[in-house]
């Protein structure tokens, strides 16, 4: 009985309201899923600006020209062979044997291929920029795309911290309802304890002899009732 009576004394005891302390758990739990931002685009990003950045300025190799390597060894074979055709009915003509006559028609045969092959230069040169433009261009888009895409997960994430804030506020919101509730039922029952403690007290001191549950409801002891008495 004077347990009861001196937890109205002494204060309102928070860590026992468990309507309190579930609100308090739930808030806590949801604290602790607080978003992070991943930045998953950031890497790729700096990487293509870096080969962007860092890209050489185009110069044309020729013999590392893949295509240009097809057509030297496409028209090399074409002017051996137009050669020894040419140099071949040279020397029929002459009675099967070589000479200057032959040679120099054979050359001639040879070096019309190799002009063939060099009339593709300019051509191989504007397809080898127009790949170094294109590479650059396909780089440049992918560059875009990627900060786009960064962009995007940047914008979910700051979505996301504002829904996990919003959840936060109203589970701090409940939170302090709850300890409102908690603190308001303590001063409703520390009053009316204190009321029926006081006209406990007034029917003692006329003669009354109170029950057990009446003293406890009231938060008096026995010993308390017997000095009112006196």
């Amino acid at each position: 009985m004077a347990d009861t009576k001196q937890r109205y004394r002494w204060s309102y005891e928070p860590q026992e309201d468990q309507e309190y302390q579930k609100a308090l758990e739930a808030l806590e739990s949801a604290r602790l899923q607080k978003p992070a931002y991943q930045g998953q685009y950031d890497a790729q990003a700096k990487s293509l600006y870096d080969r962007l950045q860092n890209r050489e300025a185009f110069r044309y190799d020729i013999d590392a020209d893949a295509l240009y390597r097809q057509y030297r060894d496409q028209y090399t074979a074409l002017g051996s062979r137009a050669m020894e055709d040419t140099m071949g009915r040279a020397q029929a003509m002459t009675g099967g044997y070589a000479n200057s006559y032959a040679q120099t028609a054979g050359q001639q045969a040879y070096e019309s291929y190799l002009g063939k092959l060099n009339d593709a230069i300019p051509e191989l040169y504007s397809q080898a920029l127009e790949r170094y433009r294109q590479e650059g261009s396909d780089l440049e888009d992918r560059y875009r795309r990627t900060l786009e895409q960064g962009e995007q997960e940047y914008d979910r994430h700051k979505d996301a911290l504002d829904s996990y804030r919003k959840d936060l506020s109203f589970l701090q919101s409940q939170a302090d309802q709850a300890y409102q509730r908690g603190y308001q039922s303590y001063l409703d029952g520390y009053k009316m304890m204190g009321d029926a403690y006081t006209r406990l007290a007034e029917l003692i001191k006329k003669g009354y002899t109170p029950t057990a549950e009446e003293l406890e409801q009231a938060g008096m002891t026995a010993a308390q009732a017997a000095a009112l008495r006196k």
